[in-house]
């Protein structure tokens, strides 16, 4: 799948998600002809939506820029996210974020927004970096950054293992099932309030 792209010794960096402005496309495609001028990496993107035209004119002007469609296949995500050197989770929007939890189970790092549930999971496991949307140039100076990483795998290998431990469907509904027990507990006076397991960031994490 590497060679597909010409990235058998290059980074591949991958983007599979909807193209609208929630997800961060036009900041990307404003971000991503410096980036592959500051680096050598290949850039893929995945999926439609209403900036589909603009990545397809950044496309045609880059060849190390690849567009390939909707992916309706679990297996070719699957092979793209572990083929990936690094991923693009940018909207501050998601309450849960499937496609970042899915590339942090890939051993994937993550360029990552500065709210929602991808910049919680991307500081809580340290599997990359995030950032405020909206601005084109920070996000390519943190991919950049991130590219030319040394400690990049080892990010990927944090948020794999963090993943398994926290973010799998059996432990998410077992914290669930919990909190509607104790939300229950205190409606019949058994349970004080202060004792709910709401919160899932250290005190020690900043907004």
């Amino acid at each position: 799948l590497r060679a597909r792209y010409g990235a058998e010794d290059r980074p591949l960096i991958f983007f599979p998600h909807r193209l609208i402005r929630e997800k961060g496309i036009f900041e990307l495609v404003q971000a991503v002809p410096g980036i592959l001028r500051r680096t050598d990496a290949v850039v893929v993107f995945a999926g439609d939506g209403p900036g589909r035209p603009l990545v397809e004119d950044l496309v045609r002007a880059h060849p190390r820029c690849h567009y390939i469609g909707y992916l309706r296949s679990r297996e070719e995500m699957a092979a793209h996210l572990a083929s990936a050197d690094l991923a693009f989770a940018l909207s501050p929007y998601e309450t849960f974020g499937f496609s970042i939890v899915e590339a942090m189970a890939a051993g994937v790092p993550l360029v990552g927004p500065g709210g929602g549930a991808g910049r919680d999971w991307i500081r809580r496991s340290g599997c990359g970096v995030t950032i405020a949307q909206g601005d084109a140039q920070v996000l390519e100076d943190a991919t950049v950054h991130l590219v030319q990483h040394p400690d990049r795998a080892a990010m990927g290998a944090r948020g794999r293992d963090f993943a398994a431990s926290n973010l799998t469907w059996s432990h998410v509904f077992e914290r669930q099932l919990a909190l509607y027990r104790q939300m229950i507990d205190h409606r019949r006076g058994l349970n004080p309030i202060q004792s709910w397991p709401v919160r899932w960031l250290p005190e020690t994490i900043s907004a």
